[in-house]
């Protein structure tokens, strides 16, 4: 079972009525980008079902900041989930690290983390994460999307020098302005 959402308004009303649905457990596929549900509705989703079925997760541009992403990484065990997107939330390091610390995540395949603030730190406590041995796919462009937020070469070399990502077979770092 699938569900596409994409870009529906009002983004907190449709969010409770998926909570109070009943109807979300056994979904292999939740795509809800552009419903903007921000932390609270991010954390009332996680806790909604056990989520045992879920493969695929794509949240992109949907307000989710480090709250949100660590109500993920306390809540459901995901151990099916094969892709999530998180491009374009207002994620930093710290949510990043909290969801993807999961260990039932090892069979995550493709991982998108577009245009998140990330930062050279982010990139480097990314690189040290188990979850990355199982992916195939890794998307990490546009992380420049804030002044400051340029990587420099540090996060390259992170990148670059990473054992935990040999199994890669696709790596997107197009739009990063990486400076020394």
């Amino acid at each position: 079972r699938r569900l596409h959402l994409y870009g529906l308004h009002p983004a907190r009303a449709i969010a409770d009525a998926l909570v109070s649905s009943g109807q979300l457990a056994g979904l292999t596929t939740l795509g809800i980008s552009g419903l903007r549900i921000e932390d609270e509705g991010a954390g009332r989703l996680a806790g909604a079902c056990d989520w045992e079925a879920l493969e695929e997760l794509k949240v992109s541009c949907c307000g989710i900041g480090d709250e949100g992403a660590a109500a993920w990484g306390r809540g459901p065990r995901l151990k099916r989930l094969r892709e999530l997107d998180l491009a374009g939330n207002p994620l930093g390091p710290d949510g990043v690290v909290a969801l993807l610390s999961k260990p039932s995540l090892r069979s995550l395949r493709r991982l998108t983390l577009d245009a998140l603030h990330l930062g050279d730190e982010g990139v480097e406590r990314l690189t040290r994460l188990p979850v990355l041995a199982s992916l195939r796919e890794l998307s990490l462009a546009n992380l420049h999307r804030r002044p400051g937020d340029d990587l420099t070469s540090r996060a390259a070399v992170a990148v670059a020098s990473c054992p935990l990502l040999s199994g890669l077979r696709y790596l997107d770092l197009s739009g990063d302005h990486v400076r020394d």
